[in-house]
């Protein structure tokens, strides 16, 4: 791709390569959950033919299975992003304006990772889409549904505020162009 020969997995190895494929999975296990939840369209399928091979009853139970999997996807994107951090620190600013070309920065001055966290909307809508999908997991444990319901109903209609930034978090330009389409 574009970013291979802008030399990014030269300066950051292996974490591209686990960053982006953790996000594939992300992208996949992201929709299935919106699709799990979805009851009109489980009611739907219930009436097909599908539903002989399909144990759609079960979908909250699936739901479940696929937000684990989103978790432990993410957090491994979270990894590949911290070994992405490690290398680009070590790397002159030269070198780092020629990869980062729509971000602005002095030329003499080397980025610290609050910069990329929180002065760049990839960095910051990461933060966010972290930050709300921690609390929407906290309070989908068997503990908070069973004594705060009402926390784990409300924290779970954040899922719009998580798409969004998610959406923020892609779309960001900070290497590339977003890859929506592909």
């Amino acid at each position: 791709t574009e970013t291979e020969q802008g030399g990014l997995r030269r300066i950051a190895g292996y974490g591209v390569t686990i960053t982006r494929g953790a996000a594939s999975g992300m992208m996949w296990t992201y929709s299935v959950l919106l699709i799990t939840m979805s009851r009109n369209f489980i009611t739907y399928l219930r009436e097909t033919p599908f539903n002989y091979y399909v144990p759609f009853d079960a979908y909250i139970s699936f739901h479940k299975i696929v937000a684990f999997t989103a978790l432990l996807f993410s957090m491994t994107h979270i990894i590949g992003h911290g070994l992405n951090f490690y290398h680009i620190s070590t790397e002159t600013p030269h070198d780092l304006l020629c990869i980062f070309t729509e971000v602005y920065y002095r030329t003499n001055y080397l980025p610290s990772s609050l910069y990329w966290l929180f002065l760049t909307m990839t960095g910051f809508s990461a933060f966010l889409v972290t930050l709300i999908g921690i609390v929407i997991f906290v309070f989908a444990t068997q503990y908070a549904r069973r004594y705060a319901f009402k926390a784990f109903w409300l924290t779970h209609h954040w899922y719009i505020l998580f798409y969004i930034f998610m959406f923020l978090h892609g779309s960001g330009r900070l290497v590339q162009d977003p890859l929506f389409g592909n």
